[in-house]
C-alpha cells in the first residue's frame, strides 16, 4: 500500500540582522581551498573558486559571505569562465581533454566541450571560447560557442609555450595572451571580432623580462594591461602598465622581488600585487603610488574584487579568503526552505508565498526539495505553504 503525503505548512519569520561596516581591512571569510585562479560574475556578487585542494568548484555569495554551493569535480580544476548571457559556467580540469560545463543557476552539469588536449586558462568571447594548453605550446584552442565544437588552434607566430595566461578586454573585442615559464616573456594582443583571430601586436623578444606569472587587463576601458614576470618588466623589479594599442609604458608598479600576481579592481583606481609570501600590496595605480599592505596566508596566486570593490578575494597556496577593504554591510543569510522526506520519492512540490501569491513548482524525482533555490522569494514574516505530492512505500 501507498500513502499520499498531502500538505505541509511551514511558517518562516526572519529577523533582518545587519553587521556594521568595518573601517579597517579585515578578513571576513576563510575557506579551506587552494588554487591558481578565481573569478567573479559581472555583478560582483558570486565568486567562483576552482579548488585544487579538494577537486571541487566552490561558489561563494559575497553579499552574505556564505558558501552558496560546492560542486565535486573529477580532478584538479585549473580555471573557470562564465558565460552569463548563455547561463553557463565552464571549468578546465587537469588531464581532461574537455571543458566541463554547468548551468549557472542550478549548477547542474551540462554537456562538456571536447578539446584536442588538456586545457588550462579559459575565457568566453562573443562568438568563441578560448583555452590555453596545459601541457604543450601548440597554440590557443578555439571552440565555437554556439555549437560547442572545437574549431582550431592558433598562435600566429606567438610563442605560447604551456599554461599561458589569457584575458579579454571588457568589450570582448580583444584577447590578451601572455606566456608562463623561464624564457623571455611574450605577450600579444589579438583582434577577435571577425571570423578568425588577427594578431595586432606582440612585444619584442626579451623586452618584458622573463619567468611569466600573471596577467590583468584594465576592467573599465580596456586601454591597458599588465604582465607580471618574476624578474620584473624593466630595470629593477616592477610591473609595467602597458597600453594595449602599442604596448607603450604608461607607468610601473615597483613591487620589489619577485612579481607574481597583479589585479586591477573594478573601481578603476586600485591595483593589487604580490611579490612576497603572506602579503598583498595595494596601489593607487592612477597615481602609481603604494597605499598599503594586506597580510594574507601563504603565497597569493590570484585576486578578484567584489561588491563594488569593497571586498578583495584572494586564492593562495594555503586558503581562499575574502578581505573587507571598503564600506560593506553583509546581507542577512537568505531564508532556506528545504527539506528531506525519508522513504519518499517526491514527484511534485508547490511552494507558495502567502503574502505575495508567488508560486514555484518543482517537478523532481528525488526525496529532497529546495524552494528558495528554485526561485521562491521569501520575505520576513511571510507564511510559506508547501504542497508535497509523493508516495511513501510502507
Amino acid at each position: 500500500m501507498k500513502k499520499i503525503l498531502a500538505l505541509i505548512a511551514v511558517t518562516l519569520a526572519w529577523m533582518l540582522m545587519a553587521s556594521p561596516a568595518m573601517a579597517v581591512v579585515t578578513k571576513v571569510l576563510s575557506v579551506d581551498a587552494t588554487g591558481k585562479q578565481v573569478t567573479v560574475d559581472s555583478a560582483g556578487r558570486f565568486i567562483y573558486i576552482p579548488d585544487q585542494k579538494n577537486n571541487s568548484l566552490i561558489i561563494v555569495d559575497s553579499s552574505t559571505l556564505l558558501v552558496e554551493d560546492t560542486i565535486s569535480l573529477p580532478g584538479a580544476p585549473q580555471d573557470i569562465a562564465l558565460d552569463e548571457s548563455a547561463g553557463k559556467v565552464y571549468v578546465t580540469v587537469a588531464g581532461f581533454f574537455e571543458v566541463l560545463a554547468f548551468d549557472i543557476s542550478s549548477y547542474a552539469p551540462e554537456m562538456s566541450l571536447a578539446l584536442p588536449q588538456a586545457g588550462f586558462e579559459i575565457v568566453v568571447g562573443h562568438n568563441d571560447i578560448y583555452v590555453t594548453t596545459r601541457e604543450s605550446g601548440s597554440g590557443i584552442m578555439r571552440i565555437d560557442k554556439t555549437t560547442g565544437t572545437y574549431v582550431d588552434s592558433f598562435s600566429l607566430g606567438v610563442f605560447t609555450y604551456q599554461q599561458g595566461a589569457i584575458e579579454l578586454t571588457p568589450d570582448k573585442s580583444k584577447l590578451i595572451f601572455a606566456n608562463r615559464g623561464i624564457s623571455p616573456g611574450t605577450t600579444a594582443v589579438f583582434d577577435i571580432t571577425g571570423s578568425d583571430p588577427i594578431l595586432l601586436i606582440k612585444n619584442q623578444h626579451g623586452s618584458l623580462g622573463s619567468n611569466g606569472q600573471a596577467l590583468s587587463v584594465d576592467p573599465i576601458n580596456g586601454s591597458f594591461f599588465s604582465y607580471a614576470v618574476g624578474g620584473g618588466n624593466g630595470t629593477g623589479y616592477s610591473i609595467a602598465k602597458l597600453a594595449i594599442a602599442d604596448l607603450s609604458w604608461i607607468g610601473e608598479l615597483a613591487t620589489g622581488p619577485y612579481p607574481r600576481a597583479i589585479h586591477y579592481s573594478t573601481n578603476g583606481l586600485t591595483a593589487y600585487t604580490n611579490n612576497a609570501v603572506n602579503q598583498v600590496k595595494v596601489w593607487d595605480h592612477t597615481l602609481i603610488q603604494l597605499t598599503g599592505n594586506i597580510t594574507v596566508a601563504g603565497n597569493p596566486q590570484d585576486f578578484v574584487d567584489a561588491q563594488g570593490s569593497a571586498l578583495l578575494a584572494v586564492i593562495s597556496d594555503q586558503e581562499f579568503a575574502i578581505y573587507q577593504v571598503g564600506e560593506f554591510t553583509p546581507e542577512p543569510p537568505a531564508p532556506s526552505l528545504e527539506g528531506f522526506v525519508d522513504g519518499a520519492e517526491l514527484t511534485k512540490i508547490v511552494c507558495r508565498n502567502k503574502s505575495t501569491g508567488q508560486r514555484v513548482s518543482l517537478n523532481i524525482n528525488a526525496n529532497r526539495f529546495d524552494c528558495v533555490a528554485a526561485g521562491l522569494e521569501i520575505n520576513p514574516g511571510d507564511v510559506i505553504k508547501i504542497t508535497l505530492n509523493g508516495a511513501i512505500a510502507e
